[in-house]
């Protein structure tokens, strides 16, 4: 129980960090981006260094930019639900992959559904491998994709990208590590996520486990597709 009740935390200490940076992040960049489009010097550089991959836009950076956004009025509301719960209160389609690699079990009872006010709607799912103290998420955006035609751009750092194919040629992206705190700096080998749109809904799926391949996340997302 004691090493359950320690990975579980340990995963919700990763949520915490990953959803700052991936959920709220993405909201944002959108409405930093759309407040500053209109000052010519502020477009032209975002114009710049702002980059589509996979059919998502980023805002590339050197690995020492880190992205320190303000969020003003911004009401965040999170929570855990069991996964049948969860699925219900989601109001959009979630597609859970068919394909897990082996060793991995879905915890049913803790799925984090989150909501509020000029926020993103998110439903993330958590895989569990007590055996190599590794965790596998997918985190399910609901109101993400629009934002992207907007004209804003995820903060990443360069090199940090990878584009890929799902089955039947679907687009997805790569993107090794994030945003490390403790140094304001891009950490390369902190984990990695896996992009990509799925019935208009943005999906995010977060592997830290090292003996899980990049093949293995291929497959996994090519199983949440039609």
């Amino acid at each position: 129980m004691r090493a359950r009740w320690a990975e579980r935390e340990a995963g919700h200490a990763r949520w915490v960090r990953r959803w700052r940076w991936v959920g709220v992040g993405l909201l944002v960049s959108i409405v930093l981006a759309l407040s500053t489009f209109a000052v010519p010097s502020a477009r032209a550089r975002f114009l710049e260094y702002s980059r589509k991959v996979g059919g998502i836009l980023f805002d590339m950076r050197p690995p020492t930019a880190y992205p320190e956004p303000k969020y003003p009025g911004v009401v965040e509301e999170a929570g855990e639900k069991s996964l049948e719960q969860a699925l219900a209160l989601f109001p959009y389609s979630v597609r859970l992959p068919t394909y897990i690699p082996q060793g991995f079990q879905i915890d049913k009872e803790h799925v984090l559904l989150t909501s509020g006010v000029n926020r993103p709607h998110t439903l993330e799912v958590f895989w569990w491998n007590s055996e190599q103290r590794a965790s596998i998420s997918l985190l399910v955006c609901g109101n993400c994709v629009p934002g992207a035609s907007l004209g804003a751009g995820r903060p990443v750092a360069e090199g940090a990208l990878t584009e890929v194919t799902l089955s039947d040629g679907h687009p997805a992206v790569l993107v090794w590590g994030g945003w490390f705190q403790n140094t304001h700096s891009w950490k390369y080998d902190l984990g990695r996520e896996l992009i990509w749109i799925n019935d208009n809904e943005e999906y995010h799926l977060f592997v830290f486990a090292p003996r899980v391949t990049v093949e293995e996340m291929l497959k996994i997302a090519s199983s949440t597709l039609p």
